[in-house]
């Protein structure tokens, strides 16, 4: 089967240009869109680790004996 040089144009633009287009939306958007969600999740849990080690911190200090919830009254 002979292909006019018309046809053989629209043959070649399918390949080059039309083949790509669909490679790139079927698989690299959603990775992209995977990769950015993978990146909040992982922007949270880093937030979370953050006030679980000041809650740590703070309940330290709260349970030391030497922490006073109040100053002391003035004497005198």
């Amino acid at each position: 089967m002979r292909l006019s040089r018309r046809e053989r144009l629209l043959v070649a633009a399918l390949v080059f240009a039309v083949l790509p287009l669909g490679i790139f939306l079927t698989v690299l958007v959603p990775l992209h869109d995977h990769r950015l969600q993978a990146q909040a999740t992982e922007a949270e849990a880093q937030a979370l680790l953050v006030w679980v080690a000041d809650q740590t911190v703070e309940k330290s200090i709260c349970s030391s004996p030497t922490f006073l919830p109040h100053p002391p009254a003035p004497l005198g």
